[in-house]
């Protein structure tokens, strides 16, 4: 109804989709000489969920800005590499940043009831 031409941008989106892929799977393999698709990205999508938790965006939806998902991507990978450099184990690293996933989360989930709580007693 807005005059856009929907089956185009489907598959524009597509199309650019599968070009970036193309992209990102050329560098990783510059990268790293192979590629295992059974392991590849294993656990990315919590670094991608940590990034945009990190950055600010409510876990209910609806709240947040792209530069907040920026910054959570870049402290959440300032975390992983201190705790590379302090050379813990593989699964300790992702028991810590799970729990500090969790805790951000907690943070997001009382925060707006304490600020409820002082408000109301003003």
């Amino acid at each position: 109804m807005a005059g856009i031409n929907v089956s185009l941008m489907k598959v524009s989106v597509f199309v650019l989709g599968g070009i970036l892929t193309g992209l990102a799977s050329f560098l990783w393999v510059a990268m790293n000489a192979s590629s295992d698709p059974a392991t590849t990205g294993n656990s990315y999508e919590m670094y991608a969920i940590a990034a945009v938790v990190l950055g600010g965006i409510s876990m209910s939806g609806g709240k947040g800005k792209c530069l907040g998902i920026l910054f959570g991507a870049m402290s959440y990978t300032i975390i992983d590499k201190i705790i590379v450099a302090l050379k813990m184990d593989s699964l300790i690293n992702d028991a810590i940043k799970g729990i500090i996933l969790i805790l951000v989360i907690v943070v997001q989930i009382i925060g707006p009831r304490i600020k409820e709580k002082v408000t109301r007693h003003k």
